[in-house]
């Protein structure tokens, strides 16, 4: 039975917080009541002329009530006519009381809140990502400058001992080049004697046959 009492209750309508009036056959804006819905928007004025509710053309004020009204927390979209620069716009409107409008309102900034904090440690995230990153890069950089640093070493240590074996010929190749010096002069030598004793040689033999000649004479 209880639930079907509050079935058969009619939902509460609520408007947008306009007040209307007809001059001129307009229906103009008369008053916006303070704290609903066309007041906050900052964007409705009085005297702005109605075009339209939804997608419906309104000539008569019997009307509005019908199509502007609806459940609390639902929208409606008004078209109308600036009164100073005659420019046409649209506006949607939240129907609802103050209560109502309020704590939409701040469940709205909640939830921008919320939207930024989770934008931030989505950020967050994707920088300490990043940090993890680099920090690998930088590891492995590390090691990498390790390696060529113990390279660095043995080819220092390799220099070393190749200056010291160095050092260590110097004094034997300046003796043998010493040693090669002599020798050389030595060869000389007996390549002077050898060149002597062939061109005496060959003077001898040359001298036997004309005295061979001479005897048989």
């Amino acid at each position: 039975m209880p639930e079907l009492f509050q079935q058969g209750v009619p939902e509460p309508m609520f408007g947008v917080g306009i007040t209307w009036k007809e001059e001129s056959l307009q229906i103009l804006v008369d008053e916006l009541i303070p704290f609903l819905s066309a007041a906050r928007s900052f964007v409705v004025r009085p005297g702005d002329q109605l075009i339209s509710i939804g997608d419906t053309r309104v000539f008569d004020l019997s009307k509005i009530e019908y199509l502007l009204e609806g459940p609390q927390g639902s929208v409606v979209k008004l078209s109308l006519r600036k009164v100073n620069t005659l420019e046409i716009y649209e506006c949607v409107l939240m129907r609802g009381g103050r209560q109502y409008l309020d704590l939409f309102e701040e469940c709205q900034s909640h939830k921008k809140f919320v939207e930024m904090n989770h934008n931030l440690l989505v950020e967050s995230d994707r920088v300490v990502s990043a940090l993890k990153a680099s920090e690998d890069v930088v590891t492995k950089q590390t090691a990498r400058i390790k390696v060529l640093e113990d390279e660095n070493g043995k080819l220092k240590k390799e220099v070393e001992r190749l200056k010291k074996m160095w050092a260590k010929i110097t004094p034997w190749k300046q003796t043998a080049q010493s040693k090669l010096g002599e020798m050389s002069s030595e060869l000389k030598i007996i390549l002077q004697i050898y060149s002597d004793v062939t061109s005496k040689g060959n003077s001898a033999q040359s001298v036997r046959p004309q005295a061979s000649q001479a005897s048989a004479a």
